[in-house]
C-alpha cells in the first residue's frame, strides 16, 4: 500500500473506493488557505470522486502531484483517499486543520 505526503495532504491507497461516490471534474486535490497555491494532478489518466465530504482518488497510469511550494510527486496507479491533516491543540481543546 501506497502511502505519500504533500504538504498539508495525506495520501493512502485503499484496496477498493467505496459505494455511491459522485465524480468530481477537476484536478485540483485542495487549495492552501494562506497561499492560495494549489495541489494540482497533472495528466488525464485519472479520476476524482467525492463522498461525505471526503476525496478519493482512481488513477490508471502514474500521475504527477504538484504545488508551488512543495516537490513534484508521482502517484502511484491504484484507488487512494485524500486526507488533509489535522493537529489537535490541547490549550484550546480542539482539532483543526493544518494550514497550507
Amino acid at each position: 500500500m501506497n502511502i505519500y505526503r504533500h504538504g498539508d495532504l495525506c495520501i493512502k491507497q485503499v484496496k477498493r473506493l467505496p459505494e455511491g461516490l459522485k465524480e468530481k471534474k477537476s484536478n485540483v486535490l485542495a487549495v492552501g488557505e494562506t497561499t492560495g497555491h494549489a495541489h494540482v494532478l497533472q495528466g488525464e489518466r485519472f479520476k476524482m470522486y467525492e463522498k461525505d465530504n471526503v476525496l478519493y482518488l482512481s488513477v490508471q497510469e502514474v500521475t504527477p502531484l504538484t504545488h508551488e511550494e512543495h516537490k513534484r510527486i508521482d502517484i502511484a496507479p491504484g484507488e487512494y483517499i485524500i486526507q488533509t491533516e489535522k493537529e489537535y491543540n490541547p490549550f484550546d481543546d480542539e482539532i483543526n486543520k493544518v494550514s497550507d
